[in-house]
């Protein structure tokens, strides 16, 4: 199953889960370029979580793209708890054998309790970690209070199926605690994030070549990231070292932008001194712009370029130019770079950006 491709699509809240992903439901049109990208991944299965019953456009787009529909409501009601019983082991069976795709309306809370309760009553007995609580960590002021009531119903219903605990109580007691735990953590995450928000402005330009493939579409998914986060002080451009006029951009990259779920409008544009003297980090992908750049940029703003994969992943590599080569070049760049904004971001959340004076 090829997950960075699926994390790579312009859907809010998609994360890596068990050999599988977790997000939203993709039942809106508005969604349907993502389904076959998610096939052509390795998803096979997709797991709805809502309680209001089977989506028949759901089960309609699991059908013509050859994927099975797994329904599986979550709620912390009595007859949806028993429910949530009934089909455990079926559930189980899917989060197993990976490829599958998990999601409640948001991909946040109801996808947080049922991937908890996966975990505390069958993960951990088979050597699983407990997953980062994705809802709890976006949206501050919500506590683990539902997660442990679905819990503590889903233990009293087991125990009167089994006609037996199905842990000792204690066991049962110090999973609750790794869950309580994970969402103290979640909470400090979110004062980073608001802190990140009160900053003075920063600025990232991107630059690349010919300003046609790799800086604009790392503009255009790392703008999309910051709106998502609410990192509003962060602004972003993009610019190439060629002065070859004004142009579309590259036919192939913007298709497979598009693909993703980015739409990678606008024309080429040359760097200038002026335009790099506002930014606080110039983001380059190979050494040949940190050259072009140089001749540009005053000496003393020179400490404020840096590689992409150096800023993103912490390695002096560069990004390929997949001009002119073959859509699994232009894929793979595609991927590199949204999974390297994603990084950013991660980053930024502990550590803020800086303004420069």
């Amino acid at each position: 199953m090829n997950i960075s491709r699926i994390l790579a699509l312009n859907i809010p809240d998609i994360h890596p889960a068990y050999g599988g992903v977790r997000g939203k439901t993709m039942s809106s049109r508005s969604h349907g370029y993502a389904w076959p990208v998610i096939k052509d991944a390795g998803v096979h299965t997709i797991i709805d979580l809502r309680n209001d019953g089977m989506n028949q456009r759901m089960q309609n787009l699991c059908e013509e793209y050859g994927m099975e529909y797994f329904y599986y409501p979550v709620d912390n009601r009595a007859d949806v708890v028993e429910s949530m019983v009934s089909l455990f082991p079926e559930f189980c069976k899917r989060i197993d054998r990976g490829g599958f795709y998990i999601a409640c309306a948001m991909g946040l809370h109801r996808t947080d309790i049922a991937l908890s309760t996966y975990w505390v009553f069958y993960g951990a007995d088979k050597g699983k970690e407990s997953l980062t609580l994705q809802g709890y960590l976006k949206e501050s002021g919500h506590g683990t209070s539902k997660i442990l009531r679905v819990l503590n119903a889903f233990y009293d219903k087991l125990t009167e199926k089994e006609g037996k605990e199905p842990m000792p109580i204690e066991e049962f007691k110090r999973r609750k605690q790794v869950i309580n735990e994970q969402n103290k953590r979640n909470n400090k995450s979110n004062n980073l994030i608001t802190r990140l928000i009160m900053e003075q402005k920063y600025t990232i330009c991107f630059v690349c070549t010919g300003n046609a493939c790799r800086s604009p579409f790392a503009e255009r998914v790392l703008k999309s990231m910051l709106e998502q986060e609410g990192m509003n002080n962060i602004e972003v451009f993009s610019r190439g070292t060629l002065d070859w006029g004004e142009n579309p951009r590259d036919a192939n990259m913007v298709r497979i932008a598009r693909e993703l779920g980015y739409d990678l409008k606008g024309m080429t544009t040359p760097i200038t001194r002026e335009k790099l003297q506002e930014a606080d980090c110039v983001v380059i992908f190979n050494a040949e712009h940190r050259n072009a750049i140089s001749r540009v940029l005053d000496y003393a703003n020179w400490d404020r370029i840096v590689m992409f994969d150096k800023l993103a992943f912490g390695t002096d590599s560069a990004v390929m130019d997949p001009h002119y080569q073959t859509d699994a070049v232009y894929q793979s760049v595609a991927s590199h770079i949204v999974e390297g904004c994603k990084r950013m971001i991660e980053q930024w959340k502990d550590n803020p950006p800086t303004h420069k004076v």
